[in-house]
């Protein structure tokens, strides 16, 4: 599935989602054709995202999340990262965390989802 958080029911009566390091947008094109009654905001720092083909219930944002999300606190019901362990350091998670909770509403759901990494016959500098 595209998410794992019980928010379905809220996308199909509209509600704001925000997807943090999007990308090229795969995830939001996917669920802004899906749920038309929500809103979608995707926020990358490289503009790799679709520029004009898109629904109208879906923007892209230009920005970096080590600056700060460039949006009002209590702003989303849904946030959503994914894939970014091998972006960020140990020293930014707590930042990003709590940059995350700050634009979240109260009752919305934050939703990280990372890979499953094998470092069993890693070296030491990837397992640190």
């Amino acid at each position: 599935n595209n998410f794992s958080s019980p928010i379905e029911d809220n996308l199909i009566r509209g509600c704001k989602v925000l997807d943090v390091g999007c990308g090229p947008g795969t995830w939001l094109l996917e669920l802004s054709n899906t749920y038309t009654s929500s809103q979608f905001i995707g926020l990358d720092m490289t503009p790799i995202y679709p520029q004009e083909i898109k629904p109208s219930n879906l923007k892209f944002v230009e920005g970096n999340i080590f600056n700060g999300l460039p949006f009002p606190d209590n702003e989303f019901d849904f946030v959503h990262m994914e894939s970014m362990i091998l972006i960020l350091t140990r020293d930014q998670w707590n930042f990003v965390f709590s940059e995350l909770m700050r634009v979240t509403k109260s009752g919305g759901f934050i939703e990280v989802v990372e890979p499953y990494i094998i470092t069993d016959e890693a070296g030491p500098i990837f397992k640190k």
